[in-house]
C-alpha cells in the first residue's frame, strides 16, 4: 500500500504533536489553577481587611460609650464647683449624683479633683479604696481641640487591674484657681471585650494614645502596657488625611506581619487598632492551595497517561499499516480500493504499473473520485 511521503511525514509528526498537546494542556491547567488560587488568596486578604475595619469600628463605638460618661462627669464637676470647691452643698450634691452614676457604670473606677497649682487632693473616690489618681498635667494648648487629656495606664494594686485616667482642668473662683478633674476608667472591661473576640492566634488588638503609648492590648502582657512605641509611619501619614484606614505591615511590636486597621476615637487623643495576622488569614487558603495543586497535578498525570495510551495506539496502528503496506506492495495483482463514495482509498505499486501512472500522479488524485483515473466510473478492477 503506497501512502505517500506526505502521509508518512504526518504520521511521524503525530507522536510529537500528542506530546506537545499534553504539555500544553497540563501547563494550561496548572496556570489556570495558579491564577484562580492567587485570586482566592487576594479575596481572602480583602475579606480580612474588611473584617478588621468592621472590628475597629465596633471598638470605636464601644470606647465612645465608655468615654461619654466621662464627658458628663467633667461637665457636671465644672458646673457644681464652678464657684468654689469648698461649697459643702455642691460637694454633697456631687457625691450623691456620682454615687448613683458609678453604681450603674462599672467601668468608671475613680474620680478625683486636685488643685492644679499645688497638687493637693480636694476630692477623691475610688472603688478599690486606693487613693484616686491625680491625672496627667496639661495646659490649655495641649488640649486644643480635645475634650480631655489622657494619662498613662495605671495599675491598681488593690483591684489588680489597669485604669486609664482622663482629666481636664477647670477654672473656679472667676479663674483665680484651677482644678484638675480626673476620671479613671477601668480597662478590665475593655480587656474582657478584647478577649471575647476571635481574631486568630496571631491577631492583636490595641488601644494607643496618639503619641504611641500602649494603653491596652491583646494578647495581654503586662510589659506591653505603658510601653511607648513609635507610631507606624503608615498610621501617621493616614491620620493626617483621615481618621481611619487600613494597611499591611510587619513593623509591629512582635514582628508579625498583620493587616492593620485603625480609627481615631471620636475627638479624643486615642487610637483603636485591630490587627489580623496574615498567616492566620491565609492558613485556610494555604490548605486549599495544597489541595488544588494536588488535584491539578493528578489531572495532569491523567492527561499524560491518556496521552501515552493514545501514543501506544498510534504506534500499534502504524505498525499494522506497515505490515499491510509491505504485504500489498509484494502482491502480483494490482489493487485499487474505492470507498462507498467512489473515492480512491488504497492502492499498491502493482496497480501503478498496470495503469502506467507515476506515483506522483496517484498521490495527487488519492482521495478523489475514481473517475479522475478512468474514463468511466468503476468500483473494481
Amino acid at each position: 500500500m503506497a501512502d505517500g511521503a506526505e502521509q508518512s511525514s504526518a504520521r511521524r509528526l503525530m507522536v510529537p504533536g500528542i506530546f506537545a498537546g499534553i504539555l500544553f494542556a497540563s501547563l494550561l491547567l496548572l496556570g489556570t489553577t495558579s491564577w484562580l488560587v492567587w485570586h482566592s488568596g487576594q479575596r481572602a486578604l480583602a475579606s480580612a481587611t474588611s473584617s478588621a475595619q468592621n472590628l475597629v469600628t465596633v471598638f470605636d463605638r464601644h470606647l465612645l460609650r465608655m468615654i461619654d460618661p466621662v464627658r458628663i462627669i467633667l461637665r457636671t464637676a465644672q458646673n457644681q464647683f464652678g464657684g468654689s470647691v469648698d461649697d459643702a452643698k455642691a460637694r454633697s450634691l456631687f457625691d450623691f449624683w456620682l454615687d448613683a452614676t458609678m453604681s450603674e457604670l462599672p467601668h468608671l473606677h475613680a474620680v478625683s479633683i486636685v488643685d492644679a497649682g499645688n497638687g493637693a487632693l480636694l476630692y477623691g473616690f475610688s472603688r478599690s479604696g486606693e487613693t484616686a489618681t491625680n491625672g496627667p498635667r496639661h495646659d490649655a494648648a495641649s488640649l486644643a481641640g480635645q475634650p480631655f487629656a489622657v494619662g498613662a495606664a495605671v495599675f491598681d494594686t488593690v483591684s489588680q487591674s489597669w485604669g486609664l485616667p482622663l482629666s481636664r482642668e477647670i477654672a473656679v473662683a472667676g479663674g483665680a484657681r484651677l482644678l484638675r478633674v480626673t476620671v479613671t476608667l477601668s480597662l478590665t472591661h475593655l480587656q474582657e471585650a478584647y478577649d471575647a473576640l476571635d481574631i486568630g492566634p496571631g491577631g492583636s488588638l490595641a488601644l494607643l494614645r496618639s503619641d504611641g503609648l500602649v494603653l491596652a492590648r491583646r494578647p495581654y502582657a503586662r510589659d506591653f502596657i505603658g510601653q511607648s512605641v513609635q507610631q507606624p509611619p503608615e498610621i501617621r501619614a493616614r491620620l493626617a488625611d483621615a481618621d481611619s484606614g487600613s494597611f499591611t505591615s510587619d513593623k509591629t511590636i512582635d514582628g508579625v506581619a498583620r493587616i492593620i486597621s485603625f480609627q481615631r476615637v471620636g475627638d479624643a487623643p486615642l487610637i483603636a487598632v485591630v490587627a489580623l495576622s496574615v498567616a492566620d488569614v491565609l492558613a485556610r487558603w494555604r490548605q486549599d492551595l495544597t489541595h488544588d495543586f494536588v488535584l491539578a497535578g493528578l489531572c495532569a498525570c491523567l492527561l499524560a497517561l491518556l496521552g501515552l495510551i493514545l501514543i501506544r495506539i498510534v504506534r500499534l496502528r502504524d505498525r499494522s499499516d506497515l505490515h499491510l503496506r509491505t504485504t500489498l506492495d509484494h502482491m502480483a495483482q494490482g489493487l485499487l480500493m474505492v470507498g462507498p463514495s467512489g473515492r480512491i482509498e488504497v492502492y499498491n505499486k502493482r496497480v501503478l504499473a498496470m495503469l502506467d501512472l507515476p506515483e506522483s500522479r496517484m498521490r495527487a488524485v488519492r482521495g478523489a473520485r475514481v473517475g479522475m483515473i478512468f474514463q468511466e466510473p468503476a468500483t473494481s478492477l
